[in-house]
């Protein structure tokens, strides 16, 4: 039996990667197919993006608790200082789509945003 998820996330959003990576691993015990679709959460972040601390007056602690739980599905999260505007990706996602490298590509814009590289 194969399983249709559609995925609603964005780029900027850690929560989003590691339900991905959830996703992901559950693949390995079940034919998943998953359609993303894009979801800019924070359209009035400045398309260069701003400091994560003006965004989120309590980043320092958000981020400490971001890699203590990631640590424990596998993922080293990079120490964020700033908050991306993900506008852009998600319009190369809605290519990638098109070109059926979907999976692919989320997977390494999610790394880009979050991972120690």
């Amino acid at each position: 039996m194969k399983y249709q998820i559609t995925m609603f996330s964005d780029f900027q959003c850690p929560y989003c990667y590691i339900a991905k990576g959830t996703v992901d691993s559950l693949r390995e015990e079940y034919d998943i197919e998953i359609s993303f679709r894009g979801y800019e959460i924070h359209p009035d972040i400045p398309e260069n993006g701003i400091p994560s601390k003006d965004y989120l007056p309590n980043a320092k602690h958000k981020n400490v608790q971001l890699q203590e739980f990631g640590r424990q599905i596998g993922y080293e999260f990079a120490d964020k200082t700033a908050m991306p505007n993900s506008n852009k990706a998600l319009q190369v996602a809605e290519y990638a789509k098109e070109v059926n490298k979907s999976d692919a590509f989320n997977t390494l814009i999610y790394e880009a945003f979050f991972l120690k590289i």
